[in-house]
Order: structure tokens, then C-alpha cells, then sequence
């Protein structure tokens, strides 16, 4: 029995790493460019990322103990992602991805402006769901949802390649404060507004491929000063906007 109850006690150390994990976590990355994909064309993506935050804790006085206030700083690595990119209109294409095996997310672009560089706005939301359990009573759920409104920019060096800033505000909502299971879980668990800035790059490989890093950043502004970042690799598999406009000129040559 001992035998078999020691692998037990490693399995308990082991949980609260995957607590980490799987936490609620924002995800603001899209890995898209503000051009959108022709009707009815689609595409899909893959995308592996990494979590860091810095927030402010503060803890109540207790007995003889007076308040206290710390900031709490971390990286953690977060599962992959997936999405598919579906064009609805002209000028118009729609995204949808499971975040990190743990959240739903989309965006709705429409494109502005289209040239050597591109404008688009791409309004979008996530919404978390999580189950924390505690020492004092049952397990306790809320629901958190990022409120989110880029502005798209593309500057395209070339056909192939793409730089994509994304600055914007997003607003976050938590529906119950719970006790967070991680450091991780209470930066990202609060209800205010947040400035977002973005910065990707966008490389068409082939005519279906494209690789896409991202890092994109939300700060928010309460007496938390939380500040919160991802970084990924997003591949986009599949139709891809047309940058043919841009494409050079083929030379002509004269018929002797």
C-alpha cells in the first residue's frame, strides 16, 4: 500500500502545476493581418504560447498581522490553440478558436483600408469558465469575459511579408470574486478596462501556408496595476488574403 500511495503524493505535487496551466487566462492573440479572406474561403490555425503577468496582491490585516501588499510576477507555458478564419463578405471574415483547450474566443473583421498599408478593426470577446475549489467550503465558479477592440495595421514590406500592430482597449468581466488558485488566475481575474498593444509579424510561406508570431499585452490601470502579456507562433493553413496588388511585376520582354 505504501508502495502504491507514493506515486499518489507526487500526483498531489504535481496539481497545482496544472492548475497553472490550465488556468483562466486571457488570450488577446489573433495571428490574422487586417486584410480579410475572400467569401466563403477559409483557413485554419495552430498556435503554441506562454503566459507572463506582474500584479499587485494585497493582503488584509489579520490579528496581529498588519496589511500587506506584494507584486507577484510569473511566466507560465500554455497548451496549444486552435481556430479556423471563415470569409463572410467583401472586406469581411469571421474567427473563432478554442483558447488553450480551457476558452472560447472570436473576432469579426472589417477592413478599412487596403494598400501599402492596411486598416482593418477586428472586435472580438473570450469567455472563461472556471471551477476553483478551497480550503474553507465546496468548489466556487465564476465566469470571466475579455471585452476586446483592436485597430489593425499592416504594413506590408513586400507580398510575403506583413509587420501587424495592434493597439487598442479591452474591458474584462468577472462575474464572481473567488479565491484564485494561482497568482496566474488573479492577474487575469478582475472587472476593468485594459489598453491592449499588439505587435506581429505575418510571412506567407506558399500560396496556404503562413507563419505568424505574436506577442500582444493588456495593462490595466487599478490599484492592481496588472499587467499582462502573451507571446506565441501562430501558423495559418489553408486560403490566405491576396496580396496580388503588391505582388511585382512581371518584366515584359520585346518579341525580336
Amino acid at each position: 500500500m505504501r508502495r502504491a500511495a507514493y506515486p499518489l503524493r507526487r500526483l498531489r505535487w504535481l496539481a497545482p502545476a496544472a492548475l497553472v496551466v490550465l488556468c483562466g487566462c486571457p488570450n488577446p492573440n489573433a495571428y490574422t493581418v487586417p486584410r480579410t479572406l475572400e467569401p466563403g474561403e477559409h483557413q485554419w490555425d495552430v498556435s503554441a504560447e506562454g503566459y507572463g503577468f506582474t500584479t499587485k496582491l494585497t493582503k488584509a490585516a489579520s490579528g496581529s498581522s498588519p496589511a500587506s501588499t506584494t507584486h507577484a510576477v510569473g511566466v507560465t507555458p500554455m497548451l496549444p490553440s486552435f481556430g479556423i478564419r471563415y470569409g463572410l463578405a467583401d472586406g469581411i471574415d469571421f474567427g473563432a478558436r478554442i483558447e488553450n483547450f480551457f476558452s472560447l474566443a472570436g473576432d469579426l473583421k472589417f477592413r478599412l483600408v487596403k494598400g501599402s498599408v492596411d486598416l482593418a478593426v477586428d472586435p472580438g470577446a473570450q469567455a472563461i469558465y472556471a471551477t476553483v475549489s478551497t480550503s474553507s467550503g465546496p468548489s466556487e465558479a465564476a465566469g470571466v469575459f475579455y471585452l476586446h477592440a483592436p485597430l489593425l495595421i499592416g504594413i506590408n514590406i513586400n507580398d510575403l511579408v506583413t509587420i501587424v500592430a495592434a493597439p487598442g482597449i479591452a474591458y474584462s468581466i468577472t462575474t464572481n470574486a473567488i479565491p484564485a488558485a494561482s497568482n496566474a488566475e488573479q492577474a487575469g481575474a478582475s472587472t476593468e478596462l485594459l489598453a491592449r498593444l499588439g505587435l506581429g509579424v505575418d510571412v506567407r510561406l506558399t500560396e496556404h501556408v503562413a507563419v505568424h508570431p505574436e506577442v500582444t499585452c493588456l495593462k490595466g490601470f487599478t490599484s492592481t496595476e496588472t499587467l499582462m502579456c502573451v507571446g506565441g507562433v501562430g501558423l495559418n493553413l489553408g486560403a490566405q488574403p491576396s496580396y496580388a496588388d503588391l505582388a511585382p511585376a512581371e518584366s515584359s520582354q520585346s518579341t525580336p
